[in-house]
């Protein structure tokens, strides 16, 4: 190796002293050449240094990460823990959810839905992988985690009233190691305007509920006499409209009851209050299937 540098220097040298001092205009271009043609030839070395990667640290390519291979299942009732833990991330016991589930294997489920706009919620428990859980058309995709963030989505059912799948499918890393909440809750927004639409069933001077157990009023005006209600009901299920007094008729045996049913449609029926009456009693109790799912709106009036 030192031979072959002082080679080198020796070279340097000699080809400098006769660039220093060159005899004429000539031997001036000459010079300017010879330093071009270097510079060239230096730059088309590194040129295929750089293009060979040989010698100059040049990073290859990355392999792709490999699919996330699948762990041990957890026992059944590890994975019904993870899953109450996600339906405690969602609220899934908490007014106004009432339509939803947990999910700890691929499964698909049925459900009856009413043509109306929804929020679709689910979150799921676990340590990696991704779960995706599907209502009817629409897709969740959800990132398994200890303390997993709520996905949610807007999504409107439309036509009559029908079934639709709900249905989870787990990754290879979050499969038989996660547990899955998830709700269909008709948002508030709907909720509003359902309210809205039974109540112009109704008419003038209209009250207006959403059904979530029971709804009801007292009217320390009622007298004796003659009443009519209107009702009308928007939604799914039935109500049960009861009109009594607390003087005559204890809550258990109303003076009457009638039945609604949620399908837009309006009914009408009259009560007479008995003598000695001081204070009137209306109430409308959702049907199981109507809490949450429905709006009632009502008129009670004298004829």
């Amino acid at each position: 190796m030192n031979d072959q540098l002082e080679r080198l220097f020796a070279d340097l040298r000699s080809e400098t002293m006769a660039t220093i001092m060159p005899p004429g205009v000539d031997a001036a271009r000459t010079t300017v050449r010879r330093r071009r043609m270097r510079r060239t030839a230096v730059g088309a070395g590194l040129a295929v240094l750089l293009a060979s990667g040989v010698g100059l640290g040049v990073a290859k390519p990355l392999r792709p990460a490999p699919p996330a291979q699948p762990g041990t299942p957890l026992s059944l009732d590890a994975r019904k823990s993870l899953a109450l833990d996600a339906a405690r991330a969602i609220r899934l016991n908490s007014w106004p959810q009432v339509t939803g589930g947990t999910i700890t294997d691929d499964v698909s489920v049925g459900l009856q839905v009413i043509p109306r706009e929804y929020d679709f919620v689910a979150a799921c428990v676990g340590d990696t992988g991704t779960v995706d859980l599907s209502a009817g058309d629409t897709h969740l995709s959800l990132p398994c985690a200890r303390n997993p963030v709520q996905q949610k989505v807007r999504v409107t059912f439309t036509g009559e009233r029908h079934q639709i799948l709900v249905g989870a499918h787990a990754d290879r890393a979050a499969a038989g190691r996660v547990g899955v909440a998830w709700a269909l809750n008709i948002s508030s927004e709907e909720m509003t305007r359902m309210q809205t639409e039974a109540g112009q069933l109704v008419g003038e001077n209209a009250s207006t509920s959403w059904l979530e157990v029971g709804d009801g009023e007292e009217d320390d005006t009622a007298r004796a006499g003659v009443y009519r209600i209107t009702i009308a009901c928007v939604g799914t299920g039935s109500v049960r409209a009861r009109v009594g007094n607390t003087q005559l008729t204890p809550s258990a045996k109303p003076l009457k009851t009638y039945d609604q049913p949620c399908d837009g449609t309006v009914g009408r029926f009259d009560v007479t209050m008995p003598a000695g009456t001081k204070l009137g009693t209306f109430e409308v109790r959702a049907s199981e299937d109507a809490r949450n799912r429905a709006a009632v709106g009502y008129r009670v009036e004298r004829i």
